[in-house]
């Protein structure tokens, strides 16, 4: 009768020796200061658990998802030990607690290993010794599934695989600490910091609760209590560590984007010098060889045949402009605002009528800028002149505070933008030249509503 009743008084006390020296109020007393520190380590657990799976959800790095389910074996493991699952289950005729426990023991072994390879790589190190500890966690799997049959514990086999379970825990962390101090000694990245704190971890565990478990040195009534301060204290670090690998992992991000970055701009670049080079090519091909041979043409023609020698003269001032258009203009800053005022009024004709605004417009200290932006307003000119059936075309420059805006506007045809569709090689290359200035655009056209262009970027010269 007095075991049935400090059974049930003790079903929240790590049933000791010397608990069952005590009276029912130091019991009492026992089971309220123990209760407050198991709800203060259910808090932080939880709060573990719900960031670590948070980290995975939004990250997907694994070392997340290992450290959330080493835990999920962790809280099983010392739920039993501390009756949460007693209170749970009841009256545990078929011993659900024990198999709950090692449960939590194969959990735990399963996903401790890949999460200490997932912070620092350890796996390579010797792999022999990494295939035999994960042989013993699918044999402990094994083991652990036929110890859910009633009828296995029951027999003579059930007390070698206890002692399996018994052996296999520590085995399994002796090894992690064993192939961390190897790659600590290799100084691999974090394998230092995570020996260090296992090895006092495990020093405390082995002081705190195993020693007095076997009364080595001597029993307690608080031991447990002790179990779950190191387990407070280890997911406490492990947060911290956590929280700086998150920070890392957003840094290399960070690093990786602007290098993507760094990339499409020698991308663009590249493809916008092909483009320069070629038209430099056709361009200086018109003049010198075109141009030459229809002035040679031009010396052989009788000089009273009027029209064929205007009909010449027309043609080689073509071929100069075409040329001179799609040879790579060298425009300074000093130079610019001319430049576009004869691009502008050689465009210009009857039937389109190209107006040029320039309000407070610097002079540009980077030819660069000079040469994407008259680039930029040709191929719009083009645009119009052959496709948009524009009367009207307006360009404006303008200096705002910071920054500079190039704004081109026709009444043309306009055309129909999305970021979805292909764009015309025309409207891509503008494209190009704005990102490789650092700017923004920003289309407004659509069908019969002509076509308004606004180009926004800081002034180079500030």
């Amino acid at each position: 009768k007095s075991s049935l009743i400090f059974r049930y008084d003790n079903r929240k006390l790590p049933l000791r020796s010397s608990a069952f020296l005590l009276n029912n109020r130091q019991i009492q007393n026992v089971l309220f200061n123990t209760t407050n520190k198991i709800w203060f380590w259910r808090g932080v657990f939880f709060v573990a658990l719900l960031f670590s799976l948070m980290l995975y959800l939004s990250t997907r790095n694994k070392i997340f998802l290992y450290y959330f389910l080493f835990n999920v074996g962790v809280a099983l493991t010392l739920g039993s030990e501390i009756g949460d699952f007693m209170n749970l289950l009841g009256a545990d005729v078929h011993s659900r607690v024990m198999d709950i426990k090692r449960l939590g023991n194969v959990v735990m072994m399963l996903f401790f290993p890949l999460f200490i390879d997932s912070y620092t790589p350890v796996k390579n190190i010797h792999p022999t010794l990494w295939k035999v500890m994960y042989g013993g966690s699918y044999l402990a799997i094994f083991l652990m599934v036929a110890s859910f049959f009633p009828v296995v514990k029951h027999m003579d086999f059930f007390i070698y695989l206890f002692l399996f379970f018994f052996i296999y825990t520590p085995a399994v962390v002796v090894f992690n600490i064993y192939l961390l101090m190897i790659a600590a000694i290799k100084k691999q990245k974090n394998a230092l910091e995570l020996f260090l704190l296992y090895v006092v971890y495990i020093v405390l565990i082995t002081l705190g609760v195993i020693f007095p478990t076997f009364e080595v040195t001597g029993d307690g009534i608080y031991t447990f209590n002790f179990l779950l301060y190191t387990s407070i204290g280890e997911i406490l670090v492990f947060l911290f560590l956590i929280g700086t690998r998150v920070i890392n992992v957003f840094i290399e991000n960070n690093q990786l984007l602007e290098k993507q970055k760094g990339h499409q701009q020698e991308m663009i670049r590249a493809i916008v010098d092909s483009q320069e080079i070629e038209r430099n090519k056709i361009g200086c091909e018109m003049h010198d060889l075109i141009g030459a041979s229809i002035a040679l043409v031009k010396n052989n023609v009788d000089p009273e045949n009027k029209p064929i020698i205007k009909l010449i003269d027309d043609t080689i001032a073509s071929i100069k402009s075409i040329s001179n258009g799609l040879m790579t203009p060298r425009v300074k800053g000093g130079e610019f605002e001319e430049e576009i005022k004869n691009l502008c009024n050689l465009t210009s004709n009857e039937k389109m009528k190209v107006r040029y605004y320039f309000h407070d417009w610097p002079q540009l200290q980077k030819s660069e800028v000079c040469t994407h932006l008259y680039r930029i307003i040709q191929e719009l000119l083009h645009n119009a002149m052959q496709h948009s059936d524009a009367s009207n075309v307006h360009v404006q420059f303008l200096k705002r505070e910071h920054d500079l805006c190039v704004m081109y506007e026709d009444n043309g045809k306009g055309l129909v933008y999305d970021e979805s569709r292909k764009i015309g090689r025309g409207l891509m290359g503008i494209e190009n030249r704005v990102q490789l200035i650092q700017g923004e655009m920003h289309i407004d056209s659509g069908d019969e509503n002509g076509l308004s262009i606004m180009i926004e970027l800081q002034n180079p010269n500030t």
